[in-house]
């Protein structure tokens, strides 16, 4: 079986927690100072070997009279002879990263599947489009629903104590399973800080933690500026992400 790209893993490991908890009381959002048009890059690896890579822009934007994020990600990556192409677009809140919309496509080998998410308070319409056809749903969400494409971005706003148990979340995964997409319980919390040394450099982070079931995600945020993200690890190194130095993802040549 393919190991499937960042969004995709990262969804899935977030299936499987239970327990409910008001956010509000202990924790806070805290959107860092992000820079208009900023570029994060990064290598993927599994298992030691390098498949592929993963791009972040942010830009600020106004999204139907809300000033919004707007989170643009691409994943690009080929296990065996299979090319991936994982493409999306979130725009959250500029205040409290609430999701506002989200379009996404993969594109494995010949298959495309695509999605597309509306939030308003309350709910979400999801939309998917796939070679059997299309499914539709309308999910009811609470006031800590996130988009699962937001997550590592989530990550560079939200204040956690440093101590206590992981704060609880719901994740929103339009990819599902099922078909038309899922809403599911989640946790975050802190695990400590450190050094973390990537190809990027060398910084000075704090972790947090992402739990579902038995799986356990760790992710290093630098502690300063922008807050962002340098590495992401998933259980046994089924997929890690480092942070590379600007413009190290191959470009493809303009064409003439």
């Amino acid at each position: 079986m393919r190991n499937p790209s960042l969004p995709v893993l990262l969804s899935a490991f977030l299936l499987c927690v239970c327990g409910k908890a008001d956010l509000s009381k202990f924790a806070r959002i805290e959107v860092p100072p992000v820079p208009d048009g900023e570029v994060t890059e990064y290598q993927v690896l599994v298992q030691d070997e390098q498949i592929g890579f993963y791009a972040m822009t942010t830009h600020q934007v106004d999204f139907r009279g809300t000033p919004a994020l707007r989170f643009d990600l691409v994943t690009k990556t080929v296990q065996g002879n299979i090319p991936t192409i994982d493409s999306s677009t979130v725009f959250v809140t500029r205040d409290s990263m609430r999701p506002l919309s989200a379009f996404r496509f993969i594109r494995t080998g010949a298959a495309l599947v695509t999605t597309a998410a509306s939030y308003v308070p309350g709910s979400v319409a999801i939309a998917t489009y796939t070679p059997q056809g299309e499914k539709q749903r309308m999910l009811p969400i609470g006031p800590f629903s996130y988009d699962a494409d937001q997550l590592t971005a989530l990550g560079r706003a939200i204040r956690l104590p440093t101590t206590g148990k992981p704060i609880d979340i719901q994740v929103v995964n339009p990819m599902g399973p099922p078909t038309g997409g899922a809403v599911f319980d989640g946790k975050i919390g802190v695990a400590g800080e450190g050094t973390v040394t990537v190809p990027a450099g060398t910084f000075d982070c704090d972790k947090l933690i992402l739990n579902a079931g038995p799986h356990v995600i760790a992710l290093w945020y630098e502690k300063t500026g922008s807050r962002r993200m340098i590495r992401y690890a998933a259980p046994g190194g089924s997929m890690i992400m480092e942070l590379l130095p600007p413009g190290s993802i191959p470009r493809p040549e303009p064409t003439r």
